[in-house]
């Protein structure tokens, strides 16, 4: 699990990267941090404008790897059940 950095910066690194052999890589790492901090989002109201948010930037990771990644296995969305 990547510790450098917070998924806004891995999200922007993968959205930004034009080598198709580094790209899965970033897409992996945002991923993965993303869901980690969806995970530890707090059980509160105002935590879910940021829950939309982070949802919505799983899906721009998703649509990133099936458009420059063709033949790799999409992303799935999976946000963490929080007993809603």
């Amino acid at each position: 699990m990547p510790t450098n950095g917070s998924w806004k910066d891995l999200y922007a690194g993968a959205m930004l990267e034009r080598n198709p052999s580094c790209l899965a890589n970033k897409i992996k790492a945002a991923e993965e941090t993303l869901r980690q901090a969806m995970e530890e989002l707090p059980d509160e109201v105002g935590a879910v404008e940021e829950m939309r948010t982070m949802t919505g930037v799983m899906r721009n990771l998703q649509a990133l790897q099936r458009l420059e990644l063709p033949a790799a296995a999409p992303a799935r969305l999976r946000v963490p059940n929080r007993g809603e």
